[in-house]
């Protein structure tokens, strides 16, 4: 409910609902004409209804901040902070364009959000090392992350807390999201085997940095 004194002209109202940070939802769609709205003065004479013609509609997506864990025999990168939103089968990305972008690259029904351009629209802080790694720099995007005084091969776990529209964790409620850095001791070549028994590399091309895909 919303009281307005002495109004003379358009009422702002801002609507929110409930989200549970373990279970995404579908986008969804609210329209103007899905509110009831009463006009009454001090006096207790009803006024007359709002323009029902004139319907406007706002779209809502669950999203959330994601970086999918690194493999890499680099001993500094930059990790890329990925933001996104939910669509499964039974959403309509035609209808629901943001969800329309480049599939997450650990999830599905994650996609990327290419409209997510600003720090204000979503952002993270508190980030912390557990097993020594520095940070070189960091932008709403990502950070940099380097060994530091560490040498390979190295395991860490990089903690950071995403802003509050943007935490998700499917088996707790937790403010704190983290991804996992491994560092190879060398570069060498490598070579492996398909499930199907056929060669994947022949070549032995040198192993480059890659995101871990599940």
């Amino acid at each position: 409910t919303q009281t307005v004194k002495d109004l003379q002209d358009d009422v702002n109202t801002a609507i929110n609902f409930g989200r549970n940070m373990r279970r995404p939802e579908n986008p969804f769609s609210v329209n103007s004409n899905d509110f009831n709205i009463t006009v009454i003065d001090i006096d207790g004479v009803s006024g007359a209804d709002f323009n029902r013609t004139d319907d406007s509609s706002v779209d809502f997506y669950y999203g959330r901040l994601n970086v999918p864990d690194i493999e890499t025999p680099l001993t500094s990168i930059y990790v890329k902070f990925h933001y996104e939103v939910y669509c499964d089968r039974d959403c309509n990305s035609s209808v629901f364009t943001i969800a329309d972008g480049p599939a997450s690259a650990d999830s599905v029904s994650w996609y990327i959000n290419e409209s997510h351009i600003l720090p204000s629209q979503g952002n993270f802080a508190g980030w912390k090392s557990q097993n020594g790694m520095i940070f070189a720099g960091k932008s709403f995007k990502g950070l940099n992350v380097s060994l530091g005084a560490n040498s390979a091969p190295h395991n860490d776990r990089i903690s950071y807390e995403p802003s509050s529209w943007l935490r998700f964790n499917r088996f707790k409620t937790t403010n704190i999201s983290s991804f996992n850095i491994s560092v190879s001791s060398s570069a060498g070549n490598w070579s492996g085997k398909g499930n199907v028994g056929r060669t994947v590399d022949t070549n032995l091309s040198r192993k480059s940095s890659k995101k871990m895909e599940w």
